[in-house]
């Protein structure tokens, strides 16, 4: 609910708390957590937003859309690391 509703407005951090509360209520739910990585990512958070979708895999390791999130998450891992590398170069 809170993906639909916040994710196209761009509200990503209100999205982590409501989904943080969805997951204390039901912590078997795997769509909360998949959706939560899915906010943490938007944030650039990819650490957390890998954390999550590897708990939703756990939690239901059938739904192929957790693993292509995952993938998509250490991808934009890569390419954040990859830009705070050239950031940290001294300009000549």
């Amino acid at each position: 609910m809170a993906r639909y509703k916040l994710h196209p407005k761009g509200e990503y951090g209100r999205a982590i708390v409501d989904l943080t509360k969805a997951i204390e209520l039901n912590p078997q739910n795997a769509v909360y957590y998949n959706w939560r990585g899915e906010a943490y990512r938007a944030k650039g958070d990819c650490e957390r937003a890998i954390a999550d979708e590897s708990k939703a895999i756990e939690l239901n390791p059938l739904q192929a859309e957790y693993y292509i999130n995952r993938g998509v998450s250490y991808h934009a891992k890569g390419i954040m690391i990859e830009l705070l590398q050239i950031r940290a170069k001294p300009s000549n």
